[in-house]
């Protein structure tokens, strides 16, 4: 009887849970932002939990435009924004002490369409993040991400028309692929990742000096430059992590420095420098391991230390040892007999040594034999 009750408790659990799961209340909401008279440019400030959050760029009139799917008990998403003269400052957050700690993304999914005809300054924080941003024609002057943890793609497949002064990409951990970052038009980038695996591609570099420093705790990192473009690398290879280049040639110019042949200290080049704690670095060129003397070069398959071992020299063939010595033999020489030789007598034992007496200890030690 008492299982019976049991079961019909749990059974009332979970329909209980189940009503409870159905009857969550999923807002669905669009927003815009319209043109303001006097606004030139726009400084996006974004709070938001986990969710699946999209930005593309969009030539509308409209400032953005917005798609939001949230659930309102994990707290409702907020669109607000002021102008200050030729500035609009938009925020865009999502405030929920009770699942701010959540890592589940798969109820908040947050589109935004940023409008081209603007300069655009943003800074972004996100809890467990799905995210799939194309940036493609949208005039940037600052762009800071911060992830707790992410899962996506940043994409430009088109000239930034403003400089990027201040580019910041910032992962406590996660999986994350930067393409055509070459096409931000950066001056600096840094990258700093907690823990995770990186994709990072340099394509679209114009013509300017541009630098990055990438840092990663521990984890991965794939890095792919143009091949034509003057490019500088330091790169700290330790005992914990391992660097390995391949496909285009790179000249060892230190322990820790590789340059391409057409690096200059002026004029345009990509200088990086990488730093990881523990994991591994992928650099899509070769490299001559050497600048002086001749080239050798690895391949993207094979890493650079098993070069730098000499070849081992080969031995000539030795004649093969005889399977038994024959016995020590010795020539009589009376009359041409061979004997062998005596056994050699054993030494006689050596006497004892003779006791040491050290004046003075037989009276405190007694006798010292």
């Amino acid at each position: 009887m008492k299982s019976v009750r049991l079961g019909l408790i749990l059974a009332g659990l979970v329909f209980s849970a189940s009503a409870f799961l159905e009857a969550r209340d999923i807002i669905r909401e669009e927003k815009e932002i319209p043109a303001l008279l006097g606004i030139t440019q726009v400084r996006l400030n974004g709070h938001i939990d986990a969710a699946e959050l999209i930005i593309t760029v969009g030539d509308h009139e409209a400032i953005m435009k917005g798609s939001f799917r949230y659930d309102a008990d994990r707290g409702q998403v907020e669109v607000q924004y002021s102008q200050d003269g030729e500035f609009l400052d938009l925020d865009l957050f999502q405030e929920s002490a009770q699942w701010r700690y959540r890592l589940d993304s798969k109820d908040t999914r947050l589109e935004l369409s940023l409008s081209s005809r603007y300069s655009w300054g943003i800074e972004l924080t996100a809890g467990a993040t799905e995210c799939r941003f194309d940036l493609t024609g949208l005039p940037l002057e600052r762009l800071s991400l911060d992830f707790t943890a992410v899962d996506g793609q940043i994409r430009f497949t088109g000239t930034n028309p403003r400089l990027l002064k201040d580019f910041q990409i910032d992962v406590s951990a996660g999986e994350l692929k930067m393409i055509g970052l070459g096409y931000a038009n950066f001056s600096h980038l840094v990258i700093d990742c907690g823990a995770g695996d990186l994709d990072v591609d340099f394509s679209g570099l114009a013509d300017g000096r541009h630098r990055a420093r990438i840092d990663i705790g521990a984890g991965e990192i794939r890095i792919d430059t143009p091949e034509d473009y003057p490019v500088r690398i330091h790169a700290d290879d330790g005992w914990l992590n391992s660097i390995e280049v391949g496909k285009r040639h790179l000249l060892k110019v230190d322990d820790d420095t590789y340059e391409s042949g057409n690096f200059e200290g002026k004029g345009r080049g990509l200088i990086i420098d990488l730093d990881i704690g523990i994991g591994e670095a992928v650099l899509s060129r070769e490299v001559v391991i050497e600048k002086e003397g001749p080239a050798r070069t690895t391949s993207f398959d094979r890493p650079e230390f098993l070069t730098l071992l000499p070849p081992m020299p080969i031995l000539p063939p030795q004649p093969p040892l005889p399977a038994a010595l024959p016995p020590l033999l010795i020539e009589n020489v009376g009359n041409g007999d061979i004997l062998p030789l005596p056994p050699v007598p054993p030494l006689p034992d050596s006497p004892p040594l003779p006791g040491i007496i050290v004046p003075g200890w037989e009276d405190d030690y007694g006798s010292a034999e």
